[in-house]
């Protein structure tokens, strides 16, 4: 299986060799980031809608997490297009992960090794990663999160009901500090 990905990959760099030169040359940075803003917004819109219902079940429970002030902060790392600000209830502050905060997530993640779906994201990963700004198709987050030490983690591996298979492996839930 090592040997097939290797040889499907060699064959991906072969065939976007222009967009390998122009990264080593420096002039894929350039490029990369003026196109990746407009996919940005188009495929926000549709991953936003996709996925609707797995947000409003994920950000469901923030108010466990108001303060005693009765206030809520949030941290959102990587906001985006801000899509998620919906979901928070008015009056949030942004602010650190204090402990006893909460750090929610929702991400695509390395689907489970020895399927199909981890096969292409593997001999897909190096082009995958100059075409979306630096994102990885085969990253292990949960494996992060979870040596983190968090007072509590609720995490949870899903397919997500995208039109992309490459990217329907995912995690969300939530850890607090």
């Amino acid at each position: 299986m090592a040997l097939t990905i290797f040889i499907l990959r060699l064959a991906v760099y072969i065939l976007a060799f222009p967009v390998f030169l122009m990264n080593f040359l420096g002039l894929w940075s350039w490029i990369c980031k003026r196109l990746f803003a407009y996919l940005m917004v188009t495929f926000a819109m549709i991953y936003n809608r996709q996925m609707a219902s797995k947000k409003r079940e994920l950000f469901g429970n923030l108010q466990e997490f108001v303060g005693p002030s009765g206030k809520l902060s949030l941290l959102e790392v990587g906001c985006g297009t801000g899509a998620n600000f919906k979901f928070y209830p008015s009056g949030c502050r942004v602010t650190v992960l204090k402990p006893g905060g909460a750090f929610y997530f929702l991400e695509h993640v390395a689907a489970e090794r020895s399927t199909w779906n981890s096969f292409w994201q593997q001999v897909l990963d190096p082009l995958w990663y100059l075409l979306f700004d630096g994102c990885n198709l085969t990253r292990e987050s949960w494996k992060t999160l979870e040596r983190a030490s968090f007072s509590k983690l609720k995490l949870q591996h899903i397919q997500a009901p995208l039109s992309w298979k490459l990217v329907r492996p995912h995690i969300y839930g939530y850890a607090v500090k």
